[in-house]
């Protein structure tokens, strides 16, 4: 929830989604489960809690006059999700402690390894990908955070995860990009009537964006200023989709008969760890987008399955 991560300092804006940071997001989770602890004194309460959030879990408690987990399983107070999540995870618990007794096999896949750059902000992650001689999926995969696979315009310098072969020479030479060699940027003179807000829009970026790159904070132009645009089409990476180009994607995207229109598939192969979500996050699309385009009726997807992606 965004509430929650709010609190414990996880940033979630239009540049970035701590909550999709492996690291921070982990840190985050540990402290508020710590909270919770404190306050149920109660394992399986807090894993409700956790689930369903603590308000829920105490005014159930009130209502029914309960105790425990097992009190809360007797009521009709507690949604499904929340009365399966709590004998789900001690399943889990079991199973890791001996996989294989449950016919299940140890990932084969060794760890991520990186390490971290300080590079100035902001930068567009397809150019690092070019100085590492990487993908740029492959650089967006390790900072999954990066709503926009950019680096926000409002910090002087951004802590970079990057794979752990690039070398050092590499990585100095990234530390000292002048901000032209950084982000492709393009230039957007203002016509009469034209507007921030419609500006942002034809360039698929926001007007927080605008305004950060362009170190101006009144939404007023004037006619023939001269902008700076993130250059993201020019570049090969998918802008933000907009509410209007979700909303015509929808409508191309679920004809008659199936066809997708003028759209591209791109087949996408789910890796250990994927999610809907996080795989929505890279192709900037919706959760209910792949879903409809892959005949999906809930959330669940395995390691190995091929998924339809249409851009």
């Amino acid at each position: 929830m965004k509430g929650t991560a709010l609190l414990y300092d996880l940033d979630v804006n239009w540049w970035l989604d701590e909550r999709c940071d492996p690291e921070k997001a982990t840190q985050a989770a540990a402290q508020h489960l710590k909270h919770l602890y404190a306050k149920f004194n109660d394992w399986y309460l807090v894993l409700a809690a956790y689930d369903a959030g603590e308000g829920k879990i105490e005014r159930t408690l009130q209502k029914i006059n309960g105790t425990t987990f097992w009190d809360l399983s007797k009521s009709q107070y507690l949604k499904r999700e929340t009365m399966n999540y709590v004998p789900a995870f001690l399943a889990l618990l079991i199973i890791f402690k001996d996989p294989a007794n449950f016919g299940f096999q140890p990932p084969s896949e060794a760890p991520w390894e990186y390490k971290r750059v300080e590079i100035p902000a902001p930068v567009d992650l397809s150019l690092v990908a070019q100085h590492l001689d990487v993908s740029p999926e492959e650089v967006q995969d390790f900072n999954p955070e990066l709503v926009h696979s950019m680096t926000p315009y409002y910090l002087k310098s951004y802590s970079l995860k990057v794979p752990a072969s690039a070398s050092d020479e590499v990585l100095e030479r990234l530390k000292t990009l002048p901000v032209t060699k950084r982000v492709a940027l393009r230039h957007h003179t203002v016509k009469r009537g034209e507007t921030i807000s419609r500006i942002a829009r034809k360039y698929g970026t926001s007007v927080y964006s605008l305004q950060s790159l362009n170190k101006i904070s009144s939404r007023k132009l004037k006619k023939g200023e001269v902008l700076l645009i993130p250059a993201r089409e020019e570049r090969g990476v998918t802008r933000a989709p907009t509410e209007k180009r979700l909303a015509s994607t929808k409508v191309k995207r679920s004809t008659k008969g199936g066809k997708k229109g003028a759209a591209k598939p791109v087949v996408y192969k789910v890796k250990s760890g994927d999610n809907l979500f996080s795989i929505s996050r890279r192709y900037r699309v919706t959760v209910e987008q792949i879903q409809a385009w892959n005949n999906l009726k809930n959330n669940r997807i395995r390691r190995g399955d091929n998924l339809l992606i249409y851009l």
